[in-house]
């Protein structure tokens, strides 16, 4: 009995070792698929009108690949190395861009921040079979326009504009609306987007007036404070958000103003006062700013990235630090769950639903590449910023995400 008991101990303990070593030696070949190095480019506008936007996508960024690389790189052995190129928020010099940093050889692809030159850069990064992570809105990226190799970590459109709609529809009561955009993809889109959903509730966009860069607003809002509409969309970015809004006040404006989330960027926040307290504007990255009973309290982890954007930098960190920073973490969580930097199977996996976890949330991208990150209604009181609606809010009014076939 004793004997018997010995050997089954013995068998027991080798089937121990057996399956360590197993373990042991699927990790290494595992691992061993891994390089000491992947290189990620970062095309953004790091000059022109836009450039301070650019500039926090790369904090956000590098403070993402400094903690990877710090405790020795994705699974302990890849390192990021991030290489930039300048977009000016131009699709030439994007396109330039791009192909300079293709011939130096990159493996992964964040860009870009302004639409005309996501969908430039596009189809020479499905050539080179690139994954692409673009943080652009227009809804041709992910529909007509869309590529195997490319997702949007950005809300389309219709994400940020149609909650919006609803908003001033349902809650503020407005029935006509003035539309005035930036003269480009991303304006006419967002212009587009509102004006269907403020349609299908009952309203309607009277006017639509587009302008380019650096606009002198008081022209254009002239002719709309004769119109005497409920509420008026302006979408702008950079300082162009300043001048409206100087522009605003000086002609006695009263008329609710619908924004996108350009109107909480660093520009506008730190140098615009006073705010108009009329202002609704999307908000998506929950940065604890005051809210009503209506939203939700925002998930603790998010507050280790600040934590960490603090140590790194002595100041909080900005949605746009957040775009940077979350595009690098969907890519090393992509290369840690496959064990591979293979393009084609990170592009793959990008496409397949598994979900990312990053400071705006922990959602997956539709087949067609959409996040599924989705925008809350905000406004200005005094100086702060409060939060209206939590991110649920449009879920009832927001279109397919995908809505061209497979």
């Amino acid at each position: 009995m004793k004997r018997r008991c010995n050997m089954v101990k013995r068998c027991i303990i080798m089937m121990y070792i057996l399956v360590l070593a197993l373990t042991i030696g699927s990790f290494n070949v595992w691992s061993a698929t891994l390089p000491s190095k992947v290189r990620i480019a970062v095309v953004m506008p790091f000059t022109g009108p836009l450039a301070l936007n650019g500039q926090e996508v790369k904090e956000g960024a590098e403070l993402a690949a400094k903690l990877i690389n710090d405790r020795g790189g994705i699974k302990r052995r890849t390192k990021i190395e991030l290489i930039y190129g300048d977009s000016r928020c131009n699709p030439t010099n994007g396109v330039s861009a791009t192909q300079r940093l293709i011939a130096r050889g990159i493996d992964l692809y964040i860009g870009n921040y302004c639409s005309s030159v996501s969908l430039a850069t596009m189809p020479i990064l499905k050539a080179a079979g690139i994954p692409q992570i673009i943080l652009s809105y227009a809804p041709s990226i992910t529909a007509e326009a869309r590529t195997p190799n490319s997702v949007r970590i950005g809300p389309s459109a219709p994400l940020e504009m149609a909650p919006l709609a609803k908003y001033a529809v349902t809650v503020n009561g407005d029935k006509t609306f003035a539309a005035l955009a930036l003269n480009n993809d991303f304006g006419r889109a967002m212009a587009e987007e509102f004006a269907k959903t403020v349609a299908k509730l009952g309203a309607k966009v009277v006017n639509f007036q587009y302008y380019q860069f650096g606009a002198d607003f008081s022209t254009y809002l002239t002719k709309i404070k004769t119109m005497d509409v409920d509420g008026l969309l302006i979408i702008a970015m950079g300082n162009d958000t300043i001048s409206f809004t100087k522009s605003y006040f000086e002609l006695g404006l009263k008329t609710n103003v619908y924004t996108g989330d350009n109107f909480v960027d660093t520009q506008y926040v730190k140098n615009q006062k006073p705010k108009p307290q009329n202002l609704f504007y999307p908000w998506l990255y929950d940065d604890n700013s005051p809210r009503t009973k209506a939203v939700p309290p925002r998930e603790a982890w998010i507050e280790n990235f600040e934590k960490a954007f603090r140590a790194e930098y002595g100041r909080e960190p900005t949605r746009n630090n957040v775009w940077g920073f979350a595009c690098v973490r969907v890519f090393e969580q992509a290369i840690a769950a496959l064990g591979t930097t293979n393009k084609k199977k990170i592009a793959e996996y990008l496409h397949s639903g598994a979900k990312f976890r990053t400071p705006f949330g922990h959602f997956g991208f539709e087949w067609c590449g959409q996040a599924v990150n989705k925008a809350g209604i905000g406004k200005y009181k005094n100086e702060t910023k409060l939060f209206l609606k939590g991110k649920s809010w449009g879920d009832d009014v927001i279109p397919d995400l995908c809505p061209t076939k497979k």
